[in-house]
């Protein structure tokens, strides 16, 4: 995954400097006039998260969610700067456990969802091209790790949710870097040299986290009638991809 990564990045790198050198009179062509005008994009996609180092020797398991963000061109330039945030649930827990309630006993559905969010300020260099504009980044924010549990009624034709508390949270802070290409779907606009219009996105990042506490599947123990949480302390590095879609306008 690692050389995957250096290589892309390097592809990256490589495609976005040949695009700048071959649009040199950037500024001065006609047609060019829309290119150098400033632009947002706004992009949603399926996103897999791999823990690396530390994190993995506690939880080896892929994050699934869904990622954003939002963008803004600068004028003239091959940058934008913008937001990005991801959603994962790592893992699901499910049992069937007798609990005493306010609303009565018996036994009931209980859920568990190992999760985190994170968001993030991103800076990004884009090239441009009728068919693709690859792309690499830096991104600087935070991760927010957090366990929740919900409880349901144990029946098939009624599955009411009797309570939802969360268990355990925590915050670090992350940076990291990443590229990615993207591949034009559809453009907009009646100017094929605009930038303008929807775009198939693949992304690749390494991310640095913080030291965080967090919990993992069979991190919630029941001494004596207590839950007793055995939360597990590490830094949070991780590889994320995501494949999306993006629409710049």
């Amino acid at each position: 995954m690692m050389l995957f990564f250096k290589v892309l990045l390097f592809a990256s790198a490589v495609i976005i400097i040949t695009t700048t050198l071959n649009a040199q009179d950037f500024d001065v062509k006609e047609e060019n006039i829309e290119k150098s005008s400033g632009s947002v994009m706004f992009g949603l996609g399926l996103q897999t998260v791999f823990p690396r180092g530390e994190y993995y020797e506690q939880n080896n398991k892929v994050g699934v969610g869904l990622g954003l963000n939002f963008g803004y061109f600068i004028p003239s330039l091959p940058v934008s700067i913008g937001i990005d945030g991801m959603y994962n649930i790592h893992d699901i827990e499910d049992s069937h456990e007798a609990w005493n309630l306010p609303e009565g006993s018996g036994l009931f559905d209980v859920t568990t969802y190992y999760q985190f969010l994170s968001c993030y300020i991103m800076l990004r260099f884009q090239a441009y091209d009728e068919i693709l504009s690859p792309y690499f980044e830096g991104i600087i924010g935070f991760n927010y790790f957090w366990t929740d549990t919900k409880i349901t009624s144990d029946n098939i034709f009624d599955e009411t949710e009797i309570s939802k508390t969360v268990d355990f949270q925590d915050i670090s802070g992350a940076y990291g870097a990443g590229c990615g290409l993207m591949f034009y779907l559809l453009k907009m606009g009646d100017d094929t040299n605009s930038p303008r219009g929807l775009l198939l996105d693949f992304n690749l990042r390494y991310l640095f986290g913080g030291k965080a506490s967090y919990l993992k599947k069979g991190s919630k123990r029941i001494v004596n009638g207590s839950i007793v949480y055995d939360a597990v302390r590490s830094e949070t590095d991780m590889y994320s991809a995501r494949l999306g879609v993006c629409i710049r306008f």
